[in-house]
């Protein structure tokens, strides 16, 4: 989500600086909170004030959320997992390829609204990110994964932020 928004030097935003903003998100997409969160910290470090529904604000910006979800797809070639029903024992999976890959797509785009005379000011250009996370499996225990994201997922590891490891040791 936050790929899809560009940097403080590209701002498309045709607001004066410092103006007060109460923001309002539509789409089909149960998430949309986050998105509103994630546009108001976005606003702000751009240097807009945030308010809330009710509070005294210059513009009205609604979010239109076009596209927000994942995709995941699996290719799998060996023996799946075994489970006997009569000797308790059981075979793991014994994978010659395997291959999940899992997407994620965001697309919106705002229309800037000024609240005091209902006036439509534009629309932004549309905001898009796309973001992957494929990993791979060959002859039953070789695996790698390729990604573009900040922080990737490792199963069975907890693994600490950046800002709060400790340091003092």
């Amino acid at each position: 989500m936050i790929r899809s928004l560009p940097p403080p030097a590209e701002n498309p935003i045709p607001l004066p600086a410092d103006s007060s903003v109460i923001l309002e998100t539509t789409g089909l997409s149960s998430d949309q909170d986050i998105v509103r969160l994630i546009v108001g910290g976005w606003l702000g470090e751009q240097g807009y004030r945030v308010g809330e529904e009710g509070e005294d604000a210059a513009y009205q910006i609604h979010i239109i959320v076009e596209t927000l979800g994942t995709e995941y797809g699996e290719t799998f070639f060996g023996m799946p997992p075994v489970q006997s029903v009569l000797i308790p024992f059981a075979l793991p999976e014994l994978s010659l390829y395997k291959a999940q890959h899992q997407n994620g797509y965001v697309r919106l785009y705002m229309d800037i609204y000024e609240i005091s005379t209902d006036r439509f000011i534009r629309s932004t250009p549309p905001y898009m990110a796309e973001t992957y996370f494929n990993d791979y499996t060959i002859l039953f225990f070789v695996s790698f994964h390729t990604t573009n994201l900040i922080f990737s997922p490792r199963l069975g590891t907890n693994r600490e932020s950046v800002e709060t490891k400790d340091t003092d040791h």
